[in-house]
């Protein structure tokens, strides 16, 4: 099990098993958001960062509990996490 391990624009640190954005379960997840699915959002995230990973961002986008968690906040880390393994992915091919 490969674990990936990076840190985001906005300086959360993450890691998640390589295996899982490669995962059917993932795509299909992710089929469902586009669709607007907000039910389906959610669970991506947990999907990849797991309870703990997603405890840990909800802090980190709250700035420590001072501030609401905006879903758009939110998206926007995943959309990070997900293309750093892109872009990691590319520049060792």
């Amino acid at each position: 099990m490969a674990i990936v391990k990076g840190t985001t624009k906005t300086g959360f640190e993450y890691e998640y098993d390589e295996k899982i954005l490669h995962d059917w379960e993932l795509t299909k997840l992710m089929a469902k958001a586009e669709n607007d699915d907000p039910a389906a959002s959610v669970q991506i995230f947990y999907f990849i960062l797991g309870e703990e990973g997603v405890k840990k961002l909800e802090e980190h986008c709250s700035k420590g509990g001072k501030n609401r968690v905006t879903v758009e906040r939110m998206t926007n880390e995943i959309k990070d996490i997900i293309m750093n393994d892109s872009e990691t992915k590319n520049s060792q091919a």
